[in-house]
């Protein structure tokens, strides 16, 4: 009997440290489940930072590819298809006999009307660093520089002179190519105004990254959301420079057999066509030809090639062990970078290529 009591006072010995373990159990589940609060509202922030950031570039990257394809492959593409390259229908003249039929595209090109491939109807490659879209040799040469060196007031030649001499250029070709050459500026000028006040209305205020960061991070109010990120970025907007043309010339061969020319001047009344026998009269004002980054910007993009760097505090949960994480300042970071092919980050003009991508680094 002895012996039996003393093997159940030996049993109870573990019973003592086993009642004193469990407190420190108990804290030690409320530490890791405190640990997994914060934890998990960081992990929240810093989503929400990684999609505001990416968001909020991708705006920008949107309005500058877009600037880029308009500036060349939009008006090579669209003066590719309407003045039909495929279409000879310039006859040379007889006292040319070595030259070749050619087309109401070369017509224009040819006079430095739009940049293009070099060989009409190729398609810039999809994987080639930069879209080779130029002028024709000799023809508007100060543009192709970065600056480029832009003189508004200038008449500018659309209508080539020496294929007026050398080929059977009509009156009616001529003013055929003509007025296709402006409605696919005029357009594209349209377009680039339209695009740019979406790209100021959407990034004025910042609010697709607020909404954003709101959407993630939930905890914050909307309209104060990543404030201290978004003064981070608050110096950085897109400017670019919309080049345009006020005077427009072409050549063409009289029935006389001279070289005659029509001039126009875009800020003055013009007549479009003719209507029931009624002239219709248009004023297209200054004709777009490219975007280009202005000078201010140029250097603010290079930097972006790298990279900037962006930190937002957030409000850590209340905690069992009323610990003030607020001296501790926890925040999260983002590396929001935008970047294209060309070292300088300068794809816009004069080599346009719309490949603007935006990256996030931790």
């Amino acid at each position: 009997m002895k012996n039996y009591i003393a093997h159940l006072g030996r049993q109870g010995q573990i019973l003592l440290p086993a009642v004193l373990l469990i407190p420190t159990i108990l804290l030690a589940i409320y530490l890791i489940y405190e640990t997994a609060k914060l934890s998990r509202e960081k992990i929240r922030n810093q989503f929400a930072i990684d999609t505001a950031a990416f968001t909020e570039m991708t705006i920008a990257s949107t309005f500058i590819n877009a600037s880029a394809y308009s500036s060349a492959a939009f008006p090579y593409r669209g003066l590719g298809e309407l003045l039909r390259p495929d279409e000879k229908v310039l006859k040379p003249e007889a006292a040319y006999p070595d030259e070749v039929e050619l087309s109401l595209y070369d017509y224009v090109y040819r006079a430095g009307g739009f940049p293009a491939m070099e060989e009409p109807g190729d398609k810039p490659k999809a994987d080639a660093k930069t879209w080779k879209l130029e002028y024709y040799t000799g023809t508007r040469d100060d543009w192709m520089k970065e600056p480029p060196e832009f003189d508004e007031d200038t008449v500018y030649i659309v209508g080539s002179e020496e294929m007026a001499d050398t080929h059977k250029v009509t009156k009616e070709y001529a003013i055929n190519a003509l007025k296709t050459y402006l409605v696919v500026y005029y357009k594209l000028g349209n377009i680039f105004k339209d695009q740019k006040t979406v790209y100021e209305k959407l990034s004025k205020h910042r609010h697709f990254f607020k909404k954003a960061y709101f959407l993630n991070a939930i905890t914050c109010k909307e309209a104060r959301c990543g404030e201290e990120a978004i003064s981070q970025i608050k110096n950085f907007n897109v400017k670019l420079k919309q080049n345009s043309i006020k005077n427009v010339k072409i050549y063409f061969k009289s029935e006389s057999g001279g070289i005659r020319s029509v001039e126009l001047d875009l800020t003055e009344p013009f007549v479009a066509g003719v209507v029931d026998g009624e002239e219709i009269k248009e004023t297209l004002g200054e004709l777009f030809q490219f975007a280009s980054l202005e000078s201010g910007f140029k250097s603010r993009l290079k930097k972006m090639r790298k990279g900037i760097g962006l930190t937002q505090s957030f409000e850590a949960p209340k905690n069992y062990f009323n610990v003030n994480l607020k001296k501790y300042k926890p925040r999260v970071k983002v590396k929001v970078a935008l970047q294209c092919t060309d070292k300088d980050n300068s794809c816009v003009w004069p080599e346009s290529t719309p490949k603007y991508q935006v990256r996030t680094y931790p």
